[in-house]
């Protein structure tokens, strides 16, 4: 069983749809793994679908998030928070 690690990753997006998005990230994390997204509302599970090296950036790596709950659309919850245009 894994042990579940309660610590603040930084996250930069670099694009969102209406199942996941794309990150970069410093900290190197599993694919199949899960982070939280916390909003000012909900807390959001994603699980790491995807994962590569960003090559030319810092030491950052890059992943997808998929949400876990069909029901959670992310692009309308970012254009409600003003993060996405449209």
């Amino acid at each position: 069983m894994m042990e579940a690690s309660e610590r603040t990753l930084s996250v930069r997006p670099i694009d969102v749809s209406r199942d996941g998005m794309g990150v970069l990230i410093r900290e190197e994390l599993k694919q199949g793994s899960f982070v939280i997204l916390r909003t000012d509302l909900e807390d959001i599970r994603l699980q790491v679908a995807w994962t590569q090296e960003d090559f030319g950036k810092q030491d950052l790596f890059r992943y997808g998030l998929v949400t876990t709950d069909s029901k959670v659309d992310l692009e309308q919850l970012f254009r409600s928070r003003g993060c996405l245009e449209g």
